[in-house]
């Protein structure tokens, strides 16, 4: 079924959203990803991708799955990606491009019950694996809190930062957004352009700059940085500073635990991928169960 899966992906900090043709494209905080299918697609049309890895085939099939399954994010075995990847694949977002829809869901369905399974069999009982969970264990209760950012990222840690009996402000560009987790979460929002920083800790899980902010802290508030893009430059007393590498030791200590069994879990992965790919070659007059690109 997967034997003519292409897949195209970077994890370049300088990466930009490409335009291309005849691909499904997945956007997190720390990859892009596109996917396609050879028969629509001819390599020699496509734009010069020198930042991009190629994958092709069952090995394309097999590096989405562990990416859906946490195996490539930095925080080892998280399980947010997992959701993101359930939430960008759903059917509503796939008639983005119907040539491939039936064909994507399938991937989509697929991927997702064996990233399940991996998830069953390996990363259940490990302590936290959400970038939420390591937030709330970080803040403290009954105070007030500012989660910059409404994209995926923001989204998932929404719940565990409500916890605690503290009070959430989510603020961003995107008012629509802002109004949808509104909604969604019965919380408060506030656009950019109209927060003031300075009663809140502050949360940051997009790409923004609030360097100017830093000076105007007269009490002690946490800043938890979640972009992975380097340190603030920060001499405010007044103020907490933790970054993405800093998060990233809380939990060592599963991470060496989920560690310890990654030849399991790549051993565990290629069986489930090896069963997938000889599926192909039972099927009734050994045809694939292909879709029909109607063009």
């Amino acid at each position: 079924m997967w034997s003519s899966l292409v897949i195209l992906h970077t994890n370049s900090e300088d990466r930009k959203e490409l335009e291309l043709d005849q691909f499904f494209s997945w956007h997190t905080c720390m990859r892009s990803i596109y996917v396609g299918d050879s028969r629509l697609v001819s390599f020699t049309d496509l734009p010069h991708l020198s930042n991009y890895s190629i994958y092709t085939g069952y090995h394309a099939y097999r590096f989405l799955l562990e990416v859906s399954s946490g195996i490539h994010s930095k925080l080892f075995g998280e399980s947010e990606i997992q959701s993101q990847f359930r939430d960008r694949f759903a059917p509503a977002n796939l008639k983005e491009i119907p040539v491939l829809s039936s064909y994507l869901l399938k991937l989509r369905d697929q991927i997702l019950e064996q990233s399940r399974a991996i998830r069953s069999e390996f990363f259940t009982g490990h302590g936290r694996q959400t970038y939420g969970g390591i937030a709330d264990s970080i803040l403290p209760s009954d105070e007030s809190v500012a989660l910059l950012g409404t994209g995926n990222l923001s989204e998932s840690m929404i719940t565990h930062l409500k916890k605690k009996n503290r009070n959430l402000t989510v603020v961003g560009r995107n008012s629509e957004k802002l109004k949808e987790l509104r909604e969604k979460f019965d919380i408060e929002t506030a656009f950019w352009e109209d927060y003031t920083p300075g009663k809140d800790h502050i949360v940051i899980a997009a790409p923004v700059d609030i360097q100017d902010w830093l000076g105007r802290f007269s009490r002690t508030k946490k800043i938890l940085d979640f972009r992975g893009e380097g340190r603030l430059s920060c001499n405010n007393q007044n103020i907490e500073y933790t970054d993405f590498q800093e998060i990233l030791g809380y939990i060592k200590d599963t991470e060496d635990k989920l560690e310890s069994i990654r030849g399991e879990i790549h051993g565990f992965i290629d069986d489930l991928v090896q069963t997938r790919e000889e599926e192909q070659y039972h099927m009734p007059h050994g045809w694939e169960d292909l879709v029909c690109f109607a063009i």
